[in-house]
């Protein structure tokens, strides 16, 4: 049997085997469109998740308890707990008129004032008044900056998971590219062994004998009957309308048509 023979495996083979060998491979080919499908939806939200949480999109992406990627979900989750803490701090950076810095340095200069040496210049009662009021007011505005302190640091500390949570996820992100780069080749190794098979097992069907127009339309001429693949056969070369063309004579007409030669052949004898 020569090499370049695509079926010499399958020659030795009972139809019914083959038969059972391509059910099995399209069910495999089922079950990798299944991985496949749900691996480029895993791809597809993971790539959604990291523009959401390095602040690229806006748009949080839908959870998907079928893909069952915790890291994903966990650090999308940290996300929307980060912009809560900006819209918490921002909230709190609206009641301070000064930022901290100013704050600082206006009430070392206000306390300088308030604790000058006895020996300078002293204050005036309305200065005194003025400088203590001008005091506890920056005092207040510095108490406010504690919680803002506060989330800052929660701030900073997601901000650091966030980014190693991305970097995980771009790893396992390439992880699954290389498992939809070996399902897709199992695809394609998969739907050219289904064709094979299926063209194996058509070559061994038995070949139908051609239908012969012209036998059909004498057949149904006749009052004969014809089968389904006869009449097939008749509507592809011209259908009924040229069965007047096809009938035989009809026994009177031929006994007629004798007559008629008999009488002639007399005649030219006659003469």
């Amino acid at each position: 049997m020569a090499e370049s023979d695509l079926f010499a495996d399958l020659r030795s083979l009972e139809s019914s085997e083959i038969q059972s060998n391509l059910l099995t491979h399209e069910a495999s080919l089922v079950d990798i469109d299944a991985q496949l499908t749900k691996n480029r939806t895993l791809t597809s939200f993971r790539s959604s998740c990291i523009k959401f949480c390095v602040g690229k999109s806006n748009d949080i992406p839908s959870k998907n308890p079928e893909l069952q990627d915790d890291l994903a979900e966990t650090t999308l989750t940290k996300r929307i707990e980060f912009n809560q803490f900006i819209q918490q701090r921002d909230t709190l950076m609206a009641k301070i008129v000064l930022p901290k810095y100013r704050i600082m340095q206006r009430m070392a200069r206000v306390y300088e004032k308030l604790a000058q040496p006895l020996d300078t210049s002293p204050l005036t009662l309305q200065q005194e008044i003025t400088l203590f009021s001008e005091f506890f007011e920056l005092q207040a505005m510095h108490a406010q900056l504690d919680p803002i302190e506060t989330v800052e640091m929660e701030l900073n500390a997601l901000h650091r998971q966030i980014a190693e949570d991305v970097k995980a996820i771009n790893k396992a992100d390439r992880d699954t590219a290389k498992i939809i780069s070996t399902l897709v080749e199992q695809r394609k190794k998969t739907t050219r062994e289904i064709g094979r098979l299926k063209a194996f097992l058509r070559s061994k069907k038995p070949k139908t004998k051609p239908v012969d127009a012209g036998q059909a339309r004498k057949t149904i001429s006749q009052g004969g009957s014809i089968s389904l693949e006869d009449l097939g056969a008749l509507l592809d070369h011209g259908g009924l309308s040229n069965l007047e063309a096809t009938k035989e004579p009809s026994p009177r007409k031929k006994k007629k048509s004798a007559a008629s030669t008999t009488k002639a052949s007399r005649g030219s004898r006659d003469t």
